[in-house]
């Protein structure tokens, strides 16, 4: 965390002149040095997720002179050692802005910190948009509506102060050579915000099906949903990329339809995500979405044979930057699994703390049996889901002295979230040895980034499987099984 850096990924041809210097700098009082700063923009060419320096008295400064070539949205956000959010903060960004960013960290509360926050400088206006509250919190509970009306509160009430602000602020810098490419960014933001807002909010929660949610589409301004999606232009509005990179996910939930011709396709041969991307868009669309997902499998998978496979569909993209970047992922990516793949010893002292008797061991001290070992937390829905599961093998394998069950807390330690899991792991009965990970050391070993996320190690302490099915999983017995008849 002390030897922070930025790595600027790309740089593009010149869309827009420059005569000045595009720059973010500021400076954020009771900064510490476990606190990690990031800046991450986008626009239709651009993704950029970088580290940002930052000094002990807690100035920064980023050169965005070769990055920014056109309108971009960016988001900073700082968070402590566990990941903890302690700022999230919208920025908007052109050539030749130059924003300066003052605030004082208020640790544990975000909100304190966000309106600590002052942004000065060439460019300031559109980035003063969500610092202060749009209006008057809504009182009306709009989710419980009919589908009608709500289609009617997000066409004629839900923008009224998001369109007068933006009015405002735009206004503000009359001057400023990007104000006609900015009204056609926020008017594709409200549009998709909106698209996103009915599907992924209205209709998740009242659980209204894509055949009856698409009639309504129209009235939201969505005639013919997927030809629509296909046009490049999209790709300048941080809300569409947003909804698109998510569009799996919504018709895994049964929310939107792919069209007729690509469930035949389906039926007929079961697709990947990569081949469905390949199906469904097309031109710069298919490459943003393409990369999208490719990126995202190798950084969740801890399989080297995973990461050859995603690496095959990198040569249908024909962003060279995309691929560029893809490629130097995959060698990084490999060389992080190969330190933690199966058959390797851990290499390091990984400490860890007995949540309920406050000892303190390594994994080094579990060696003697095979050990199952579930990293978990007390605000994490999913992990909580799994420990009926855990319990049940916890209780098939009681009689077995082969095999231990071992829950590693993890990013848990803020004084709330202990006394959260001590409840958790009392009312749950949860009779198997609780752990802590100290400092983030096996989180950081074995490349957790997501949790629930099951490591097993052998009775010599060797890897035995770095990314374990989970405990729901119906094949987890005869699994763990095979694993213990083995020598």
């Amino acid at each position: 965390m002390k030897n922070l850096f930025i790595t600027l990924l790309a740089i593009f041809a010149v869309l827009y002149k420059s005569n000045g210097q595009t720059k973010l700098s500021g400076q954020l009082s009771n900064y510490k040095s476990d606190y990690k700063l990031t800046l991450r923009l986008s626009n239709a060419t651009v993704k950029l997720d970088s580290t940002i320096g930052v000094s002990s008295d807690g100035k920064f400064a980023v050169d965005l002179q070769n990055v920014v070539q056109e309108p971009s949205f960016a988001i900073l956000s700082l968070s402590d050692k566990d990941k903890s959010s302690l700022l999230f903060l919208n920025l908007y960004i052109a050539p030749d802005y130059s924003l300066q960013l003052t605030g004082n960290i208020k640790d544990g509360d975000p909100d304190e910190t966000k309106k600590s926050i002052v942004i000065a400088g060439k460019g300031k206006h559109l980035s003063q948009l969500y610092l202060t509250p749009l209006g008057k919190r809504d009182t009306i509970n709009w989710l419980k509506k009919d589908i009608k009306t709500y289609v009617d509160y997000l066409n004629n009430m839900a923008w009224v102060n998001y369109d007068k602000r933006v009015d405002s602020l735009l206004k503000e810098d009359s001057s400023d050579p990007s104000i006609k490419e900015w009204r056609s960014i926020f008017k594709l933001n409200k549009e998709y915000s909106k698209l996103h807002d009915f599907i992924a909010n209205y209709c998740y929660n009242n659980t209204i099906p894509s055949e009856k949610s698409q009639i309504y589409l129209k009235d939201l301004g969505f005639p013919d949903l997927w030809n629509q999606l296909n046009q490049d232009e999209n790709l300048k509005s941080s809300a569409y990329r947003s909804f698109v990179e998510q569009i799996f996910l919504l018709e895994d939930e049964g929310l939107i339809k792919y069209p007729g011709a690509v469930y035949q396709k389906i039926n007929a041969t079961p697709l990947s995500r990569q081949l469905l991307v390949k199906e469904l868009f097309t031109g710069k669309v298919r490459d943003y979405v393409l990369e999208y997902e490719i990126r995202v499998g190798i950084l969740n998978t801890h399989q080297l044979a995973q990461v050859d496979s995603l690496q095959t569909f990198i040569s249908w993209i024909t962003n060279g930057a995309y691929r560029d970047k893809l490629q130097k992922l995959v060698a990084r990516r490999k060389a992080i699994i190969s330190e933690i793949k199966p058959g390797n010893k851990i290499s390091k002292v990984i400490k860890l703390k007995n949540t309920i008797t406050n000892d303190t061991l390594t994994l080094e001290d579990l060696k003697g049996k095979m050990v199952f070992l579930e990293s978990w937390a007390s605000w994490c829905g999913p992990c909580k889901e799994e420990i009926p599961h855990l319990k049940k093998l916890v209780e098939h394998y009681k009689d077995n002295p082969n095999i231990a069950f071992i829950s590693v807390a993890a990013f848990d330690d803020k004084e709330k979230q202990v006394k959260n899991r001590l409840k958790i792991i009392k009312d749950q009965n949860m009779n198997w040895t609780q752990l802590e990970d100290i400092d983030n050391n096996f989180t950081a070993y074995f490349k957790i980034h997501g949790i629930p996320h099951n490591v097993i190690l052998d009775k010599k302490g060797v890897i035995v499987d770095n990314d374990c099915i989970r405990p729901s999983n119906p094949g987890i017995i005869a699994y763990i099984d095979k694993l213990l008849s083995q020598k």
